[in-house]
């Protein structure tokens, strides 16, 4: 689906004084992790957690998902990225990792981009970044994912699960806009992030103004203008997957 709107971002209030360079040209790209396994099996969550090293609410990549990255992965096999932040949760770790291929682009794990805290376990099943770079080492150990307005870090014991027990999608705006606040002041150029369906709807709405529900493994693009609002180019495009059915955008 095209989309072409901008508004303007005064809800993140940009600063100059980003330590990676205010002026540079920035790009967004916001994907979507692919298939999970708990989407087409329901023992996972009841049983078949237990036999793995996952947490039932960290569900990894189903066979038809890691194509999908994998997919993904040749779509942007052209396209360099200077800065890649995940959510920590596997199924999006494993997203990035394949769209990464080779590369030795350092992942930016970023809690803040977590799935929304009503479908999660107290606290969240995801890992820790020590466990995580057991199976993915181009993890980038250095970066904090401190929100400097606020002054905390989004780690899975402080994020907020009293504000998102309600189920509903739009519980995690304001976690994703402190998160895109913290991002978009400190990191510019070309910036992947790879998240779930309700922040990615989220991140449409801090972005343009408006909520987008987006399928599993599509592509969304936003750049930003001289004016420094954001346009989305496209919303949810999926025209590099082979089987574009069923894709749960809702």
């Amino acid at each position: 689906m095209e989309m072409h709107r901008k508004v303007a971002l005064n809800t993140i209030l940009l600063t100059s004084n980003g330590t990676h360079g205010f002026r540079k040209t920035t790009t967004i790209y916001a994907v979507r992790h692919g298939e999970r396994e708990d989407n087409i099996n329901r023992l996972w969550r009841h049983e078949l957690y237990k036999l793995s090293r996952f947490e039932k609410d960290d569900s990894p990549l189903s066979e038809r998902g890691v194509f999908q990255a994998e997919e993904c992965a040749y779509r942007f096999s052209k396209t360099h990225f200077d800065h890649v932040f995940s959510s920590p949760f596997d199924r999006c770790m494993e997203t990035t990792a394949r769209i990464l291929g080779g590369r030795w682009t350092k992942i930016k794990v970023e809690p803040g981009l977590a799935e929304i805290l009503c479908m999660c376990m107290n606290p969240a099943g995801f890992r820790d970044v020590g466990s995580l770079r057991k199976d993915y080492v181009n993890i980038d150990t250095r970066y904090e994912p401190r929100l400097i307005s606020l002054l905390k870090v989004y780690q899975r014991e402080s994020l907020n699960y009293a504000d998102e027990q309600v189920r509903n999608d739009s519980v995690c705006l304001p976690r994703v806009r402190e998160t895109l606040r913290h991002i978009l002041n400190n990191y510019s150029g070309c910036i992947l992030i790879v998240s779930h369906g309700a922040v990615i709807a989220a991140i449409h709405k801090v972005l343009i103004g408006r909520w987008c529900s987006v399928g599993q493994a599509t592509v969304s693009k936003f750049t930003r203008i001289d004016s420094g609002s954001f346009v989305c180019e496209y919303s949810g495009d999926a025209s590099h997957l082979a089987d574009q059915t069923n894709l749960r955008a809702f």
